[in-house]
């Protein structure tokens, strides 16, 4: 009898023993489970459709401008949200001075680098950004009060230039990576007139990207 009661207690001893290896076995299966490195995030571009409004300064005047704009935001690494932009837009600008009306269109490609931040637990991304921009005047003139116009890029009349490269920093905020509204300021590298004048334009612009 006494050794049938010892073999019983080594044997549940030894199921005992064996139930708790079980145990921790998988209590460390699932700690490992829970602890696998989450996947590196994929950094993807995207377009932008917007409108811009473009008060700017050309020596002491002040003008008025607008354009519509389309751009591509491409993925330089896939180890940083960092982004090379560049598109195409259209833009037209005017002023008033002393009874005389000046307009021109122009095209306009901007290239950018972006560094885009999002912030958590929000669905709002901060999108600073800085760049150069080539600026092609396609049409302009200047009407004086009951008297003809003339071209502002004409040799014969004209004392403006058709082609200008510039920079400009500026910021976009986006929401839900959707709809975006931004700001931005740059200069002319390149004088737009034969008086030494060059643009300086600020920009407020609205749109979406998708």
């Amino acid at each position: 009898m006494k050794k049938f009661f010892i073999l019983s207690l080594l044997v549940a001893m030894s199921m005992s023993m064996n139930a708790q290896i079980t145990s921790s076995q998988s209590s460390i299966t699932h700690r490992t489970v829970i602890q696998e490195p989450q996947q590196p995030k994929n950094y993807t571009g995207w377009n932008s459709l917007y409108v811009e409004y473009l008060p700017s300064k050309l020596g002491n005047d002040s003008f008025n401008g607008a354009a519509l704009n389309y751009s591509h935001a491409f993925s330089l690494t896939q180890k940083i949200p960092l982004y090379l932009e560049t598109g195409l837009g259209g833009q037209y600008s005017f002023y008033k001075k002393f009874g005389t009306k000046t307009q021109f269109v122009s095209a306009k490609v901007p290239v950018n680098v972006i560094y885009e931040y999002e912030i958590p637990g929000t669905s709002l991304s901060i999108d600073p950004f800085v760049g150069v921009r080539l600026r092609v005047n396609i049409w302009g003139d200047t009407k004086f009060e009951d008297y003809e116009s003339y071209d502002l890029f004409s040799d014969e009349g004209g004392r403006c230039e058709r082609v200008q490269v510039g920079w400009h920093v500026g910021l976009k905020f986006r929401v839900n990576k959707v709809f975006f509204i931004g700001g931005a300021f740059g200069t002319d590298f390149m004088n737009f007139t034969h008086d030494d004048d060059k643009i300086k334009e600020f920009a407020v612009s609205l749109g979406v990207t998708f």
